[in-house]
């Protein structure tokens, strides 16, 4: 087999696969199954490729840049992540990618295709919805595996080991500069790229590399820490001015802000149970909500779940009590219950963590305060309010 000859024909079938793996050594290994890449080289058996096409076998390669491109060996440790079930996942986003990038790499007849519902989703959104609903790991991937060889489906889309330990060493054993976890020599490997195909970003929803890079190089905040910034500019003085009675006196005098706006001492808060969100996830986002309620001096929090409707409003006097709020699910996810409550129950400012999923013509007439935390979802954009995204980890503000 003909590496550099692969290497060409992919370069001119698409330029952004085509430099990853121009710049990425690919090494021969007959341990390895199929082929694999631990995100800074690329692993092939040759007697695996022997049998392919040579459209398949650029197909395999184009396969492997693509995880290199969404550094997904990487990801995978920063989410300390069952490997096979990892590499499903990954898999998933891959091929629908290259599916979808229309520039010319065809891959192999067979593999893991994207499920209609994981469609636009990113990888840890995926893996921890199938972690949720697997009882066995390992047998889970093994089933995978055995579902697919009886259809006759032998290739690395399928095999789910193609996925190594990343590199942080280079090979004389010295680190490698890094930012975030990240090689500076990979981040540049796809700045590269990029720009061979006009800046386009490869990839879609939260898997997008030209976003995955720009969350890496920039500076950003987590959710804690967006959600205390968008708290902080509700913050007032204890004293607020008011015009007094006019027998009283002609000049303004301060008084208490309780005295005339009660509502700004509540906070409303609604939590999406129809989709992906995991109970890690909303575990954390209560202990900030407890946070949050003793930072504002608040009197009251009211927390509702909600999918086809709205679950049974709970209220909370107390911040300690928060942690054990329990959300109710029942399937189907609609917005309009959550906006007409918003409407008809003033606050200070209204909270929406959902993954966006809904028919939201209602949002655009709403005129109280909102904050969405949108989770595994990066193509929506609600109508009003400001906004943060969980990819899920770490939140980025728009």
């Amino acid at each position: 087999m003909d590496i550099d000859k692969i290497k060409i024909q992919i370069l001119s079938q698409d330029a952004f696969l085509g430099t990853i793996l121009a710049g990425t050594k690919i090494i021969e290994d007959k341990t390895i199954e199929t082929a694999a890449t631990n995100g800074r080289r690329i692993f092939y058996n040759p007697d695996f490729f022997k049998d392919l096409t040579m459209e398949e076998q650029a197909g395999v390669f184009a396969h492997e840049a693509a995880h290199i491109a969404m550094m997904h060996p990487y990801r995978a440790r920063a989410m300390n992540a069952f490997p096979g079930l990892w590499n499903v996942a990954a898999d998933y986003v891959v091929n629908d990618a290259i599916a979808n990038y229309k520039r010319g790499i065809k891959l192999p007849p067979a593999g893991l295709m994207m499920p209609d519902k994981y469609r636009g989703r990113c990888t840890e959104v995926i893996y921890l919805d199938m972690l949720k609903d697997a009882e066995s790991m390992t047998e889970f991937v093994k089933k995978l595996i055995e579902d697919a060889e009886k259809q006759g489906k032998n290739c690395i889309q399928i095999s789910a080991k193609d996925l190594l330990d990343p590199e942080d060493k280079d090979e004389n054993g010295n680190p490698l500069p890094n930012i975030n976890g990240i090689p500076t020599e990979i981040i540049e490997k796809l700045q590269s790229a990029m720009m061979m195909v006009g800046g386009d970003g490869f990839g879609n929803g939260g898997d997008n590399v030209s976003r995955l890079v720009d969350k890496l190089i920039r500076p950003v905040l987590n959710w804690r820490q967006l959600l205390r910034k968008y708290c902080n500019e509700f913050k007032t003085d204890d004293y607020s001015w008011k015009l007094p009675s006019r027998r009283s006196s002609e000049y303004y005098l301060p008084s208490l802000c309780a005295e005339t706006e009660p509502w700004m001492h509540r906070v409303n808060v609604y939590i999406d149970v129809s989709g992906s969100i995991s109970d890690k996830e909303i575990a954390s986002f209560l202990s900030e909500l407890k946070q949050m309620f003793s930072d504002l001096h608040l009197e009251e929090m009211t927390i509702q779940s909600f999918s086809i409707g709205l679950a049974a409003k709970a209220v909370f006097k107390q911040p300690e009590k928060i942690k054990d709020y329990k959300p109710e699910s029942a399937g189907g996810t609609e917005i309009d219950s959550v906006m007409e409550d918003i409407e008809n129950n003033r606050a200070l400012f209204n909270i929406i963590f959902t993954d966006g999923c809904f028919n939201d013509r209602s949002v655009k007439n709403c005129r109280a305060n909102l904050f969405w935390i949108i989770y595994g979802n990066n193509d929506y954009k609600p109508k009003k309010g400001k906004c943060a995204y969980v990819d899920p980890y770490q939140l980025t503000e728009i």
